[in-house]
């Protein structure tokens, strides 16, 4: 079939130096092996929580969750500005707080509202950005990236405590 088009192609696979490629479709095959040999892998590392040294439990059963705790005036007036990306393994607990806002964010979080036996009282999935969320009768309020409460079992009713 001599009246193959010879179009390029763009590639959704990034380059190292983070760019996408235009590639022929009859180079595609070659590429796949050079970005084999780009890349190196990289031997596992273990995951270093001493940033986070509480670790969550759902009613009494251990998660592979890690908490900060905001207990200083400072720390619960920052809460997560200007921190990086909360990852799915990792929570801000804020306590006193029975309110938290949204301004200044760049990513949605899910809030839990805990009373002072750290029953949880409320749950507030998707935060977005420039919103707000309040339970009057809360205690304290756990802040997770979204979609992590409902990763961890964390609905209201559900008894959470934090353990070194």
């Amino acid at each position: 079939m001599g009246g193959a088009a010879h179009n390029p192609v763009r590639c959704c696979s990034a380059t190292p130096s983070g760019q996408d490629r235009l590639r022929s479709p009859d180079l595609l095959g070659g590429w796949v092996s050079a970005a084999v040999s780009t890349f190196q892998l990289k031997q596992p590392t273990t995951v270093d929580h001493s940033e986070f040294p509480l670790r969550l439990q759902v009613n009494a059963v251990a998660q592979d969750c890690y908490v900060k705790e905001a207990a200083s005036v400072w720390r619960r007036l920052r809460g997560l500005l200007f921190s990086p990306r909360l990852k799915p393994d990792q929570a801000l607990w804020i306590r006193p707080c029975n309110s938290i806002h949204m301004l200044g964010m760049r990513y949605a979080i899910d809030v839990a509202f805990l009373d002072g036996n750290g029953v949880v009282l409320q749950v507030n999935r998707c935060v977005a950005p420039g919103r707000m969320a309040t339970c009057w009768k809360a205690r304290s309020a756990l802040e997770m990236i979204s979609g992590a409460c409902e990763t961890h079992g964390i609905r209201p009713g559900a008894k959470l405590s934090m353990n070194r």
